[in-house]
């Protein structure tokens, strides 16, 4: 079940965001930091959490037991705009947005 909740990317998600990232952009980042962080139990490395997001321009996929479970929905325009001018190095704003998000992620 996915439910809609308001995402901020600010100033900090687009100073620590990395161009042409799918899992580490400001997008990527600003829904990380709305979801629960589960350790990754299949990793050695318990600072990995079991949740992964992947954003492009027209598609949020959310992982979670990674690359086990996904679910799948559509960013609003607004977000593949942000992206394509992050990545080309223009000056970017922080911006809010809506997104359907997994209920069972969310924080």
């Amino acid at each position: 079940m996915l439910r809609e909740i308001e995402i901020e990317v600010t100033a900090e998600h687009i100073k620590n965001g990395r161009r042409g990232s799918c899992g580490s952009c400001p997008v990527a980042l600003a829904i990380l930091s709305k979801l629960k962080h589960i350790p990754y139990h299949g990793s050695k490395n318990v600072d990995i959490n079991s949740v992964v997001v992947h954003v492009s321009y027209d598609i949020v996929r959310f992982y979670q037991n990674y690359p086990n479970t996904q679910e799948v929905t559509a960013p609003p325009p607004e977000v593949g705009l942000f992206i394509s001018k992050f990545d080309s190095a223009s000056p970017v704003q922080p911006f809010k947005f809506k997104l359907a998000v997994p209920a069972n992620l969310i924080a």
